[in-house]
C-alpha cells in the first residue's frame, strides 16, 4: 500500500520516487507524473464523484471474496474542542455541521462529528461521516435504501442487515421490509414489548445449545409489518440483575431506618408545652431558656455592669408563670 503522507502535493514526486508504479498502477507511468497539478485535478474529480460511492464500489468487490451474510450498521460520536464555526461562502466549509448532539462519550458539553460504520464480519464497507447531531433513526434508514441498493446490483438480495434498537420505528419498518431483511432489537419501550415480557414463562422457553441460555418466539405484526419476536432469557444475566435489586433493596431499607432514626431523635428532644389558649404541641426549648416558673433571673451583660432580666420563651411571647406544661 502507498500509505498515508502529510506532505505537501508538490513533493508527492519525491515520494512515489521509491514505489513500483508500473505495478501498483499501471505501465507507462513514472514518478514525474505525479505532481501537484495532476493530483489536484485527481483531487477535485473525486469530490465530484462522490468519495462514498466510489468506495462503496471498490468495498463491494472485496465484499464478495471476504465477508458473509450479515451487515452491522452503527453509529459512533467524536468530541471536538473548539469553536468550530463556518461562515457564509467559507472555502474551507464541510457537507457536515460540527454541532452538538448525543453524545456516545458521555461528553455533552462538546461539539462533535458522528460517524456510521457498516461492517460485514471484520471487513468494513461503508463508512460516512455525519453531522454531531444526525438521527440514527433516520440515518440506518438513508444509509439502507443508498448501499444496500448498490450491494443488491452486486452481490444479490440475500444479505441481512443488523441494527440496534434505534433503527426500530415504525417508518423504518415499513420503508425498509418492501426490499431488505433485517435484525433490530425492539426497544423495550414499547407497550407490545413489554406486554411479550411480563407473559413471558422462562420455564416454559426452549433450551439452546449455548449453556444458560433459554428462548422463545412470537408472531408479532408492528407498523403493519409481520415479523418474528425471539426473546432470549440468560441465567447468568438473570443472577446479576438479582444481585443488582438486592443491593438496591438494601440501601433503600438502611435509608428507611436512618429517616427512622432521625424522626425519633427529634421527637425525644422535643417537649409538650401548653400555651395560652391551652393548646399543647410538642417544641423545642433552648437550652438556656428552660425555666418554665416564670420567676425573673438576672443576669449581667458581658462587659458591662447592667443586669437583665429574662424569662423563659417557647415560641417568642412571655409566658406567665405556670403556663408551661409539664
Amino acid at each position: 500500500a502507498l500509505g498515508f503522507v502529510d506532505r505537501p502535493l508538490y513533493l508527492f514526486p519525491e515520494f512515489m520516487a521509491t514505489k513500483p508504479v508500473e505495478i501498483l498502477i499501471r505501465e507507462g507511468l513514472k514518478a514525474e507524473d505525479f505532481n501537484d497539478d495532476v493530483l489536484g485535478r485527481t483531487l477535485d474529480k473525486l469530490y465530484r464523484a462522490s468519495p462514498e460511492g466510489i468506495f462503496m464500489r471498490i468495498a463491494a468487490n472485496a465484499y464478495g471474496e471476504y465477508s458473509g451474510r450479515f451487515l452491522h450498521n452503527d453509529t459512533t460520536s467524536m468530541s471536538l474542542q473548539g469553536e468550530h464555526e463556518h461562515e457564509e461562502g467559507d472555502i474551507d466549509a464541510v457537507p457536515i455541521r460540527i454541532t452538538h448532539g448525543y453524545s456516545r462519550d458521555h461528553r455533552p458539553d462538546l461539539k462533535q462529528f458522528v460517524i456510521s460504520l457498516v461492517m460485514s464480519d471484520s471487513l468494513p464497507v461503508f463508512i460516512r461521516a455525519l453531522s454531531g447531531n444526525a438521527s440514527d433513526k433516520n440515518h440506518f434508514r438513508e444509509i439502507v435504501k443508498e448501499y444496500g441498493r448498490s450491494l443488491q446490483e452486486k452481490r444479490g438480495e440475500d444479505k441481512i442487515w443488523v441494527w440496534d434498537s434505534a433503527g426500530y420505528s415504525e417508518k423504518n419498518l415499513q420503508e425498509i421490509s418492501k426490499s431488505y431483511k433485517w435484525i433490530m432489537r425492539v426497544p423495550e419501550t414499547l407497550s407490545e414489548a413489554k406486554e411479550v415480557l411480563e407473559n413471558a414463562d422462562t420455564e416454559k422457553m426452549r433450551s439452546t445449545t449455548l449453556d444458560g441460555y433459554r428462548l422463545f418466539s412470537t408472531e408479532v405484526e408492528y407498523g403493519g409489518v409481520k415479523q418474528h419476536w425471539v426473546v432470549v432469557f440468560s441465567e447468568k444475566a438473570f443472577e446479576r440483575e438479582m444481585k443488582t435489586l438486592e443491593k438496591k433493596m438494601k440501601k433503600e431499607k438502611e435509608r428507611e431506618r436512618g429517616m427512622a432514626s432521625l424522626q425519633s431523635a427529634v421527637l425525644q428532644r422535643g417537649r409538650r408545652t401548653e400555651d395560652c389558649t391551652g393548646e399543647r404541641k410538642a417544641v423545642e426549648v433552648p437550652r438556656d431558656k428552660r425555666n418554665c416558673d416564670g420567676d425573673e433571673e438576672e443576669g449581667r451583660k458581658r462587659g458591662t455592669g447592667e443586669t437583665r432580666k429574662r424569662r423563659a420563651y417557647t415560641d417568642g411571647i412571655p409566658r406567665k408563670s405556670g403556663a408551661c406544661g409539664g
